[in-house]
This record gives structure tokens, sequence and C-alpha cells, in this order.
């Protein structure tokens, strides 16, 4: 029972009560009856404080922007019967219920567990779930009782990345890793770089022999570009100053988003992205 409905119930009793005393009717005192009674059920048949155990799983905990993520919530009974227990999720702001309810309304006899199961998403970010409120009760109404149980689980929601065709950089240096990236210095590769005097080993099939028959004491072969990673670094202006919205529009969103395909693109290229 609420707090202000106890008050309101014990106010009419007690009017009913001094009334019928005062004007001395038997009939005021008799409808101050089954409220009395309705008092001392609510006092003696109140729920019990309850002990309850959450669990709480994820689906995943690092997805993609508007990726739906699948919660699953255990909640078990570790004491007395409970007649009515109402489980309630208190979801991180920012999440978007796409299918399910994060809240049950079941009676939990002791042993027993309560499961329930939802989908969420969000565009972008970190978001921390933390407690399960659960207000416990008997099925008239009299009384309820409340309390916070943990069931902590974080999920990461990364910016949507678009497919980007490769992006091409030319870095002043290079990682001594071969990768997609062109070097600026000569070795193995696929693009052409230049001419030098042949050496012990190089390819026969890199011989040039236009340039080797303007000089007949020397040889010179091809030399091609190395190819390498890079370190990459990305710059996102987060200013408020420099955002431009229009409804439910935001450059900064997009530019989010465009950080995250270019930084996608060149990760998967090898290369090192900061």
């Amino acid at each position: 029972m609420t707090l202000g409905r106890r008050l309101l119930s014990l106010a009419l009793l007690y009017g009913l009560l001094l009334l019928g005393l005062a004007s001395l009717n038997g009939e005021l005192v008799a409808l101050a009856l089954p409220l009395a009674v309705y008092l001392l059920v609510a006092l003696l048949y109140g729920p019990v404080q309850p002990q309850l155990h959450a669990a709480r799983s994820l689906s995943g905990d690092r997805v993609r922007g508007s990726h739906p993520v699948t919660v699953r919530l255990e909640v078990s009974n570790e004491g007395a019967d409970l007649d009515e227990v109402l489980v309630e999720d208190l979801l991180p702001p920012g999440l978007e219920v796409v299918g399910g309810t994060p809240a049950a309304l079941a009676s939990l006899p002791s042993g027993g567990t309560l499961e329930l199961s939802y989908q969420v998403r969000a565009d972008r970010g970190g978001f921390h779930f933390g407690s399960v409120r659960v207000t416990t009760g008997e099925p008239l109404g009299l009384s309820r009782r409340q309390a916070l149980i943990s069931a902590p689980a974080d999920l990461l929601v990364l910016p949507r990345a678009r497919r980007l065709e490769r992006v091409a950089i030319r870095p002043l240096r290079t990682r001594g890793y071969a990768g997609p990236v062109p070097a600026r210095q000569g070795g193995s590769g696929t693009d052409f770089f230049g001419v030098r005097e042949y050496q012990a080993g190089d390819p026969r099939r890199w011989i040039n022999w236009r340039v080797s028959a303007r000089h007949p004491r020397s040889l010179f072969t091809n030399e091609f570009e190395q190819e390498r990673i890079a370190d990459v670094g990305l710059v996102l202006d987060a200013r408020s100053r420099s955002d431009v919205a229009a409804g439910a529009e935001s450059l900064f969103e997009y530019a989010v988003q465009a950080t995250a395909s270019l930084a996608e693109s060149f990760l998967d290229d090898g290369n090192r992205v900061g």
C-alpha cells in the first residue's frame, strides 16, 4: 500500500469511528469495520522483502550502429514465494527498444526463475546496464515493496561505416611491412620507379634492354616502387560550434560516419589508424 493510500484509509477510519462514537450511531461504526479489516490485511499479509538475484546477457557487446542486440535477463527467487512481482529493466538513455518488452508481471515461487528477452538498438555510443527494478505485492494490491537488483553489462555501439573503394595515400614515411601504400623507395613492387645498374641476383626479366643498349659496358635493370603499410591519423572536429543541425540531421553525425568509414578502409588494407 502506498503511503498516500495508507494515510487516506487511516484518516477515513478515524473519521468514521469518531463520528460514530460522537453521535452514538452504530451504523457509522459498522461502516468503519471493513476499512479496519482492509488495513489489518494489508499489515499482516503484505509482501516480504524479496530475495532475488538477476543475471543479464547480451547477444553482442560490440556491434555496429542500428544493429539490434538481444538482451536476456533472468531473475531468480532465492526467498519466499512471491504472489506478484513486477520486473522492470532500467535501460540506459539512448537505447531504443525494437522488439519485446523490458518488463514482466508474474508470480514467482521460491526457487523459480523469471526470464525476459527483448531487442534494443542505437546509432552509436557506450551504454552501461545497471539495475533492475523489482516491485512485489499481493493480488489485492494492498501493499507494495520495491527493490533494485544489480545486473551490470556494457554495450559498445560503433558508428556505421560505409564500404569505400581503396583510398590512395602518399605519406612521406611508411612502415617496414608490406602493404598497399607506395613507399617512395625502390624495390619489389608493381609500379615502375626507375632504372639502376644491374646487380647480381636481379631477375633477368627486369633488365631494361633499351637503356642497356645505350651503354655497351653496363646492364641496367628496372626498379619498382616498394609498397608498405603506413600510420594514418584521422582528425574529427567535435566542437559544437562546427556542427550544423537541421531537424534530426546533424553534420557531426555524418562526420562520425565518414571517419569510421575511412578508418575501416585503412584498417582493411593493413595500416595502423589512430
